[in-house]
Parts: structure tokens; sequence; C-alpha cells
């Protein structure tokens, strides 16, 4: 069992790694904005409340407050946006991580690719 990704215009994707493996990767993505997952309220289709509450303001904030194994998200221009701004940042924090970064240019990438072409991302 595992996480895959795709463009819903072209059907590019890539495997996005076990649950547990996401959302290790999706943990160290949101340390790059310096938020901790752990101290932030849980993912709204799961109900609970707990924790700080999210304002939608945060970066990443589609990737970071979304289910890891189903659903869609079609704000990726804004997703993008904040891969780009926050790469070097990323990749000077994370460096020997081959696998988070691959990951990072990863997404995106398919963030970009759905932003041109009018598509929006699955979970699956």
């Amino acid at each position: 069992m595992g996480l895959d990704v795709c463009l819903c215009v072209t059907g590019w994707g890539f495997r996005a790694g076990s649950y547990g493996g996401f959302n290790t990767w999706r943990t160290m993505l949101a340390q790059v904005v310096d938020i901790d997952l752990q101290e932030m309220n849980g993912y709204k289709d799961w109900g609970r409340v707990k924790g700080i509450e999210w304002t939608g303001n945060e970066p990443f904030y589609w990737l970071l407050d979304h289910s890891d194994c189903e659903g869609e998200i079609w704000d990726v221009e804004e997703l993008y946006n904040d891969f780009a701004k926050y790469r070097d940042k990323a990749h000077e924090m994370w460096v020997g991580h081959d696998s988070f970064l691959e990951k990072y240019d990863k997404w995106m990438q398919l963030c970009k690719d759905a932003n041109e072409q009018g598509g929006f991302i699955r979970f699956g």
C-alpha cells in the first residue's frame, strides 16, 4: 500500500511513497516553513480538533492539511508558487536527504504541469 499522485489531464504522476513515508516527507516539508505538524489541528476530514487551527494561508497548506490517501488538490498554482519560493531553503535544509529532495522536485514539477495544463492533482 502506498500513495500515488497524478496530474489528471495527462495521467503523469509518481509514487509518493508508503503512507508512512509520505507523512514523514510531509513533516519534513512543514519544517522548511517552520510548521510543526504535531502542533496543528488534525486533518479536516478526520474531524479531530486539537492543537493550532490552520488559517489556510500557510505555505503548502493544500498539501499539509490534506488526507494522505484520497482526494484532489485544485489549488495547484498556489502550491507551485510555494514549492518554487522555498526550493533553495529546502535543498539547503535537507542536503544529503536525497529521497526528500527528489520528491520535493517531483511535487514542484507536478504542480507546475497541473497549473499550466489546467489540471488538478489526484491522490490514490
